[in-house]
């Protein structure tokens, strides 16, 4: 079973975003700043992807979590927002997002979001281990 971050500062959107998940089959497990998302990710290796919800209030925002998360783990992160701007898609561009949901988007739509991001990371990663071994026979 695959295990989601969900990073949320309005906890009953979180709530609502575990229930969704547990619903079709996935773990979950809710934090509720860019802190504690970073300590997270990079502490639990069975996490699979990332909710990350772009305005955290108070502290560091999802996108500055994202690039924290990113220098030191290659993971999935989705991106959700209530007004998902160009400014921001820009910033995210830089280091690979899998994706944006609107959180006013249905269910479907963020599921179908999840399956495409891993099978996207997944491929992503077999073909970086397949040129790791070409690579490593050519020295």
């Amino acid at each position: 079973m695959k295990k989601i971050l969900i990073v949320e500062d309005e906890r009953i959107t979180a709530m609502y975003n575990a229930y969704l998940l547990k619903k079709y089959g996935y773990k979950s497990i809710c934090v509720h700043t860019g802190e504690d998302a970073i300590r997270i990710a990079l502490s639990d290796n069975d996490i699979s992807l990332i909710l990350m919800d772009i305005d955290l209030g108070k502290g560091i925002n999802g996108i500055h979590a994202a690039e924290k998360i990113y220098t030191e783990r290659l993971l999935p992160i989705i991106f959700l927002s209530h007004n998902i701007n160009l400014e921001e898609v820009k910033r995210i561009e830089a280091f690979i997002p899998y994706g944006f949901v609107s959180k006013s988007s249905n269910e479907n739509i963020l599921i179908i979001s999840i399956i495409t991001a891993m099978r996207i990371f997944d491929n992503y990663m077999g073909l970086l281990q397949k040129i790791v071994k070409i690579y490593s026979k050519l020295n």
